[in-house]
C-alpha cells in the first residue's frame, strides 16, 4: 500500500461527501491507496453517504463504532 488515508467522522454529513470526492479523484492505476472512514457513532446520514461512495470505489472502507 502506497498511501492510507484515515478520516475520522462524527455527524459529518455536511462535509464527508466533499472529502470523499477528493479521494476518488486519485488515479487508481498510479497509486495503491486505501481510505478508511471511522464513523464514531454518527446520528446523521454520514454512514449512508460513505456507503454510496463505497459502491463506486472499493478503496473506501467504513468502520462504524459506538461513540
Amino acid at each position: 500500500m502506497d498511501l492510507s488515508i484515515i478520516i475520522p467522522a462524527y455527524n459529518s454529513k455536511d462535509y464527508i461527501a466533499s472529502c470523499l470526492r477528493g479521494v476518488v479523484t486519485c488515479p487508481k492505476d498510479e497509486i495503491a491507496m486505501e481510505c478508511i472512514v471511522v464513523n464514531d457513532g454518527s446520528k446523521d446520514d454520514t454512514a449512508a453517504i460513505v456507503h454510496r461512495y463505497q459502491e463506486r470505489d472499493a478503496r473506501i472502507v467504513l468502520y462504524n463504532k459506538e461513540n
